[in-house]
């Protein structure tokens, strides 16, 4: 069986900034195993609790921008709370708008 090739070019431990606002950390890529879809495995960082996520690869790098640790931080510096709200706002305007 010949199994198709990873496109992502992604790090292990790189960070991400999501659409709707949240920090992710990229962990690895897989093949799903009823289709051999391209999956990323990612964490959530900051601000909600961690949790462990996969999701296509085509659709992560649709939703996803890289960033740097600097900026992860400087997020950190913001009210959890006010960032929470921020993002519950902007991903339920997102979703009344059928964008990505």
């Amino acid at each position: 069986m010949n199994l198709p090739n990873l496109n992502c070019a992604y790090k292990p431990g790189q960070l991400f900034r999501h659409i709707d606002g949240g920090y992710y950390q990229y962990e690895k890529s897989v093949l799903f195993a009823d289709n051999q879809d391209e999956l990323v495995i990612y964490k959530h960082l900051w601000p909600f609790d961690e949790s462990h996520w996969a999701r296509r690869y085509q659709e992560f790098k649709a939703r996803f921008t890289p960033i740097s640790l600097e900026i992860l931080n400087e997020a950190k510096q913001t009210k959890r709370e006010y960032l929470q709200e921020q993002i519950e706002e902007t991903r339920t305007n997102r979703r009344k708008n059928n964008k990505i």
